[in-house]
């Protein structure tokens, strides 16, 4: 897959590009994610754009390789790129029920921010 030259740095830029690689710039976290009851199920990677939108990395349903929560600790809360294909929501398969949340699907590479 080709790195993309489009950059994704805002919710409408994210909205021109679903389905296609792009790059990714924000701070890299750890979100919970909650069931109705408010019950965490699940802490997993995601990068935050400037506009405070959180895009989860790679789905967490468990039908892709997924990512680890504990995989970059050394990025959290430090500026990145993710590089890969916008999705407007994870993958899943037909059973599970899904979220609403941008996902990046699949990460070809996360790297420290650097300025040019």
């Amino acid at each position: 897959m080709p790195d993309g030259n489009v950059i994704c740095r805002t919710a409408a830029d994210l909205e021109r590009v679903y389905g296609k690689p792009c790059q990714v710039p924000g701070v890299y976290g750890i979100k919970p994610f909650t069931t109705k009851k408010n019950v965490v199920f699940v802490h997993w990677p995601v990068v935050v754009i400037d506009d405070g939108t959180a895009i989860l990395l790679e789905s967490f349903w468990g039908h892709v390789d997924g990512r680890s929560p504990n995989e970059r600790p050394d990025l959290i809360g430090k500026r990145v790129v993710v590089i890969g294909t916008l999705n407007r929501e994870p993958p899943t398969d037909e059973y599970s029920q899904n979220i609403a949340i941008p996902c990046i699907s699949p990460v070809v590479r996360i790297t420290p921010e650097t300025l040019d």
